[in-house]
């Protein structure tokens, strides 16, 4: 989960300010979501980061592609 934040922060001069507060708030509402299923349901957990980081690739080339984001 903690390298899915850095890459979101990492790029965040790439995407506009609105996207990247979005995917902040998607990781936030991920890392939430793990904290509860922590004990209940550790193999979910596990597959966590795997969905943050095909939003976030999903987001940043789509952005880069069609809306012409960039540094």
């Amino acid at each position: 989960m903690a390298a899915v934040l850095f890459l979101i922060l990492a790029i965040a001069n790439i995407p506009p300010l609105v996207a990247t507060l979005l995917l902040v708030a998607f990781w936030l509402v991920l890392f939430v979501t793990g904290c509860r299923w922590f004990v209940a349901h550790p193999v979910r957990v596990f597959f966590l980061p795997f969905l943050g980081f095909a939003v976030w690739l999903t987001t940043i080339l789509i952005g880069t592609n069609h809306y012409g984001w960039g540094a």
